[in-house]
């Protein structure tokens, strides 16, 4: 063994030296604790981004988190979970849940999440429902609450063969409407599903407004005209499980249309709706 002796001064070198590492170490190691939302200012624009929950409460949505905001204490809790912006939320007032759907990042399902608020303290998710390629657009409860109807952006549907002679090319660009049992066992048992038990192909993206009463009605409105949707949930074929009927656009005495804003069923009768242009 061979004794080396270091100048002081170089020994101080190498002893910065050595701190200076230990120090970045510890800087690439992150935080010992987690931030923590406190309070969360602006919200994302858009759309049907704000819900009333009653009570004075109500509901938005700001980036990727959801906001649920009391009035009366003048307090905001927080659904955190989503991995990307929040584009759609709906409330059911009959089994106080919320639910939100996010933006399509990467290729990964699109994640529509389930919330309930019947409980004071932090918001807990109660499930993920998984099965949209695209980004969730709208999503609505039925009026007895047993029922998540949701909307998702245009995808591209995949046939046999093109033109081309290739497999699997895409043919096609719809927009589905589906409809999920809140009830269901696997829902019940923690799992993701990814079959929806209804599943409609629309020529549009719509936002969705459901019934009042009638747990298998719906209004849906886009950019081309307005559609009012029944559904069987007997029927044994997914497809078969929803008709729809579409109404002329309004004469706009030659004026141009750009399709409906707004629209909601009118309280009382049966059949009429409002829509704004």
């Amino acid at each position: 063994v061979t004794a080396l002796a270091i100048p002081s001064s170089e020994a101080a070198k190498l002893e910065r030296a050595g701190q200076d590492a230990a120090a970045h170490r510890k800087l690439q190691q992150g935080p010992d604790h987690a931030l923590e939302v406190e309070h969360v200012y602006g919200y994302t624009e858009g759309c049907q981004n704000v819900i009333s929950t009653g009570r004075g409460s109500y509901c938005y949505t700001a980036s990727s988190l959801g906001i649920l905001w009391d009035e009366e204490s003048q307090t905001q809790r927080f659904l955190q979970g989503h991995t990307a912006e929040v584009t759609a939320i709906a409330y059911s007032s009959s089994n106080q849940l919320i639910a939100t759907g996010q933006k399509f990042v990467g290729n990964k399902s699109s994640g529509i999440r389930v919330w309930s608020v019947d409980q004071p303290g932090p918001v807990k998710e109660k499930f993920q429902i998984l099965g949209h390629n695209q980004s969730v657009y709208s999503l609505a409860f039925s009026a007895d609450g047993r029922w998540l109807f949701s909307m998702a952006a245009e995808e591209r549907s995949k046939g046999s063969k093109g033109s081309s002679g290739r497999s699997n090319e895409l043919t096609a660009t719809t927009s589905p409407l589906c409809a999920w049992r809140l009830d269901d066992a696997k829902l019940k048992a923690g799992l993701q599903p990814r079959a929806s038990h209804l599943r409609l192909a629309m020529k549009e993206k719509v936002r969705l407004v459901p019934h009042p009463e009638e747990s298998n009605r719906l209004l849906a409105f886009g950019g081309r005209a307005a559609y009012f949707i029944t559904c069987d949930w007997a029927a044994k074929d997914v497809s078969q499980r929803a008709t729809w009927n579409s109404p002329s656009p309004p004469d706009g005495a030659g004026l141009a249309f750009y399709g409906f804003s707004a629209g909601c069923f009118i309280p009382g009768e049966d059949n009429l709706v409002v829509l704004a242009v």
